[in-house]
């Protein structure tokens, strides 16, 4: 069973928190994020609203780095060409899909010599 990870951006701290489904308190509230008030290992605040998170997607780059959604990375297709992309989950497909303004999606199961090279939220000018 893969890992259920997840991250959102905090505003007020300019940076992603991380948490797994484990940690997730009991009553939690979607439009205001997620506090842990009993033992303080959570540190979602109210700028990081969870309808916002990315999930982890099962999936390491060529360098252990874990793999999100909206994240930027570089692979390599099934035709030998380096391509960069947005992993980006298709609902309809129920897999996520590698996005580029170029090609076709391709799935990132099928995507090869991958690298996260950055994400949407603090690098969306890679994509450009």
């Amino acid at each position: 069973m893969r890992e259920l990870s997840f991250r959102a951006w905090n505003e007020d701290k300019n940076e992603f928190t991380y948490w797994n489904f484990n940690e997730l308190p009991i009553d939690w509230n979607a439009s205001q994020g997620i506090t842990d008030e009993n033992n303080g290992s959570i540190d979602i605040q109210t700028s990081c609203v969870l309808e916002e998170s990315q999930e982890f997607t099962g999936r390491r780059d060529d360098k252990g780095v874990s793999i999100y959604e909206l994240d930027i990375i570089k692979f390599v297709a099934d035709d030998d060409i380096a391509r960069v992309g947005t992993v980006e989950y298709d609902e309809s497909l129920t897999s996520y899909m590698v996005v580029s303004k170029k090609n076709s999606p391709i799935c990132l199961g099928f995507a090869k010599d991958i690298i996260v090279v950055g994400n949407t939220i603090q690098n969306p000018d890679i994509i450009k």
